[in-house]
């Protein structure tokens, strides 16, 4: 009877320190994901914003344009 108490400590162990790994490899990948999410995230809103900026642009120049002819 022994033995299968030591058994089952070692399995615990084991089986802890597994879980140990597995978390940490698992808050690795989130971090990673949440960082390739941000920067995604940023080069979205940098693409919205040179959008924005080149619509006003050319509204503007469309305005001139229409000013000079008339």
């Amino acid at each position: 009877m022994g033995s299968n108490c030591e058994l089952d400590e070692t399995e615990n162990h084991l089986w802890s320190t597994d879980s140990d790994e597995e978390m940490e490899f698992r808050l690795k990948s989130l971090r990673s994901l949440v960082f390739d999410l941000l920067k995604t995230n940023q080069e979205l809103r940098d693409a919205l914003v040179n959008a924005r900026s080149e619509v006003q642009f050319r509204k503007m120049s469309r305005s001139q344009s229409m000013a000079r002819r008339a």
